[in-house]
Order: C-alpha cells, then sequence, then structure tokens
C-alpha cells in the first residue's frame, strides 16, 4: 500500500475501532468491509472482518474471512483462534482441530506449546459426537 493510500486506510480502520467499542456493530462492519475492497491482502482487516461477523453470528461470512486472514499471516495467534471458533461453531470439528495443530507448531514458546495442547485435549473431550 502506498503511503498517499495509507492516511485514509488508517483512518477508515480507526472509525472501525471506534465504531464497534461505541455499539455500532453493522457500522464497523461495513467500514472495515470498505478496507476489505482497498486491500483484500491485508491480515489484520480480514482477520478483525472475520473476528467481528463471528461476533455478530454471520458464521459463514466470518470463516470466509478468518480463512483468509490465515492465509494471509499464518503465524498469527489471534487469526488462527477466531478461524478455530467459527469452524467449531460451524459444526466443523475436525477442521477446527486440524487449526489447533497445524497453529502449535507456529507456537514460539513452551508455556504456548502447552496452552494449544491444552486447548487441542479439552475440545477432543467436549466435542459432540
Amino acid at each position: 500500500m502506498t503511503a498517499r493510500r495509507k492516511k485514509p486506510f488508517e483512518a477508515e480502520f480507526n472509525a472501525a475501532l471506534s465504531l464497534w467499542h461505541d455499539g455500532e456493530r453493522e457500522q464497523a462492519v461495513a467500514a472495515l468491509r470498505r478496507l476489505v475492497e482497498l486491500d483484500p491482502n491485508e491480515p489484520t482487516i480480514q482477520g478483525m472482518l472475520g473476528g467481528y461477523l463471528h461476533e455478530l453470528g454471520d458464521l459463514e461470512e466470518a470463516l470466509r474471512h478468518t480463512s483468509r486472514g490465515v492465509e494471509l499471516s499464518p503465524g498469527s495467534e489471534l487469526a488462527a483462534r477466531t478461524h478455530f471458533h467459527v469452524l467449531y461453531e460451524l459444526g466443523r470439528y475436525s477442521e477446527s482441530l486440524a487449526e489447533l495443530r497445524r497453529f502449535l507448531a507456529h507456537a514460539e514458546t513452551p508455556a504456548a506449546r502447552e496452552e494449544w495442547q491444552s486447548l487441542i485435549r479439552e475440545v477432543e473431550s467436549e466435542r459432540p459426537g
């Protein structure tokens, strides 16, 4: 992204955060959609849009954006967590576990690896039949 496009992009991003914080959820999502149109390869925006849509219960569209966020930034813990939650809530249990295991390879510290392994064990023990 050029420096000239970066300033309006940052302003729109900050506006989306403020809108979400102020309870204007649909307007925040609309602002993030505009940003995705400007730069579909920005992993932070893809992941944030996916997370907001997840919060609003639009899991199918959330999945498209969380998938793209993980594709663009495979080492992002936030992207991996959000993607896992969307998959799990869609009932795609095997895929949600696969996402946890995929990210486990990116965990950088023993504490992080243990946290992800613990989450995997928890999901394996609780997942519906």
